[in-house]
């Protein structure tokens, strides 16, 4: 049975380097301009002319006088009326090309797929040393979300809801360390602050006999709720692979943004008998505490999600 699988996470700029060099898909969009040009010119011109002549004229010789007139009347009218409009309309049609993330999406992994550039993996795959770095791949998966940080989060709420400074009191310390459940709490404080850094997160894939760590990013999430809601679902992953881990000595270390993954880990390791003394208190605190994913295990850049 066919069905439509819902995208809940798309890597911008991925998605758009690839589209760049493998395919030229674009949605015309057509704006219009429209100038309006009016003139109105009008001449009114009136002239009247009036003149009258006399002229008289005598003339004499010996035997008769001569007289002569002559009236000449002249009136010229000249009346000149001009009205002149013009209008000019003028419409500009502009056709452009306006590139669409989800129309490149939607085709960039048929297209890979055509020239050999993706494919489809399983845990057996993996188990098998048959990925390598630098391919892309899909693959399905259960999805776990932000695992490590979510531990840490909640534990820190947890503590902050027994009231801490009544911990510090009751609950006796001294012979496990110097620690107190306010240094505790500042400490985790600060290794979320840095597991979230630049808004980015790991999260987990189950596929089976084998996980896939996810490098996401928040800022390709429309919803960040959306990812959350789909936690323990079954997902599709289209991503590239960075990092391969398939050695019984190999992992991938969820502390690795922090660039001190082995102190932190000794620093978590150090908190535990505290986590561990307030359970047997009756204070009931997260234990598990996972930094590291053992092979066999792959990391991956994800293009598209999809549940």
């Amino acid at each position: 049975m066919n069905t439509l699988s819902s995208l809940v996470y798309m890597n911008i700029d991925l998605v758009q380097d690839l589209s760049s060099l493998l395919i030229d898909g674009y949605l015309d969009s057509k704006s219009i301009r429209e100038a309006h040009d009016e003139t109105i010119s009008k001449k009114i011109q009136s002239l009247t002319k009036n003149q009258l002549t006399n002229d008289l004229k005598k003339t004499k010789n010996d035997k008769d006088i001569n007289k002569v007139t002559d009236e000449n009347c002249l009136e010229y009218v000249d009346n000149t009326k001009a009205l002149e409009g013009r209008t000019y309309g003028r419409n500009e049609v502009t056709y452009k090309k306006v590139y669409s993330l989800f129309y490149f999406y939607n085709i960039l992994i048929p297209t890979m797929k055509r020239l050999n550039l993706i494919r489809s993996i399983t845990a057996k795959d993996i188990i098998d040393n048959n990925v390598y770095d630098g391919e892309f791949v899909e693959f399905h998966g259960n999805m776990s979300i932000n695992i490590l940080s979510n531990t840490i989060e909640n534990t820190i709420n947890i503590l902050k809801s027994y009231n801490i400074k009544t911990l510090d009191e009751r609950v006796y310390t001294k012979d496990i360390g110097p620690l107190t459940y306010t240094m505790i709490v500042d400490i985790l404080t600060y290794i979320n602050k840095e597991l979230a850094r630049n808004n980015t997160f790991d999260c987990l894939v189950n596929m089976g006999n084998s996980n896939a760590v996810l490098n996401l990013n928040f800022n390709y999430v429309d919803k960040k709720g959306a990812l959350y809601d789909i936690a323990q679902c079954n997902c599709k992953v289209f991503g590239k692979v960075c990092k391969v881990a398939t050695k019984k000595t190999e992992h991938i270390s969820l502390l690795r943004k922090t660039g001190l993954e082995s102190y932190y880990e000794t620093l978590l390791t150090s908190i535990n008998p505290y986590l561990i003394l307030l359970n047997d208190s009756g204070y009931l605190i997260p234990l598990d505490i996972i930094t590291d994913i053992y092979s066999p295990a792959i990391q991956v850049i994800p293009v598209g999600i999809s549940v």
